[in-house]
């Protein structure tokens, strides 16, 4: 029996089957088996992103809700990453680029040495990683010229 995603207290409104997508896993070995946007288990009335993973017999609890917010500034922070990534030490947001955030935000990378810095940067620097955030550039560049953001 295929797992019904709508059975979940997480509503769906717009349900991607992530299944063939989902980055370096292929299909047959991902337990992503859909993104959703939809109405939030913890209020009905937020919308939300969540990963929904499957374990092949039952649904995981490591399965994800992000508040929309949420996942736009993790998306952020990401970008800003790759931006810096080749700055050494640290990722800095500009001042006013979170919510309530007057001056800028250094964070100092958390790598315990040269290895696991290298080892961050290549993934975040993987092509992969670069070619979704490229995707999403299109798309936010397409919104402005349109007046949407």
């Amino acid at each position: 029996m295929k797992p019904d995603p709508r059975s979940l207290s997480h509503r769906p409104v717009v349900l991607l089957n992530y299944r063939p997508h989902d980055g370096i896993y292929p299909e047959s070995s991902t337990d992503c088996r859909y993104v959703s946007l939809g109405w939030a288990s913890y209020d009905l009335h937020q919308l939300a992103v969540k990963i929904l993973r499957h374990t092949g017999a039952r649904w995981s609890r490591q399965s994800e809700e992000l508040p929309l917010h949420r996942c736009i500034d993790a998306t952020a922070l990401i970008a800003h990453a790759v931006s810096q990534s080749s700055d050494g030490g640290s990722v800095t947001l500009p001042a006013n680029f979170l919510e309530r955030q007057d001056g800028p935000l250094t964070m100092p990378l958390e790598a315990t040495g040269d290895l696991q810095r290298q080892a961050f940067v290549a993934q975040l620097t993987d092509p992969l990683v670069l070619r979704r955030l490229g995707k999403l550039a299109d798309v936010l560049i397409a919104l402005r010229g349109q007046g949407e953001v």
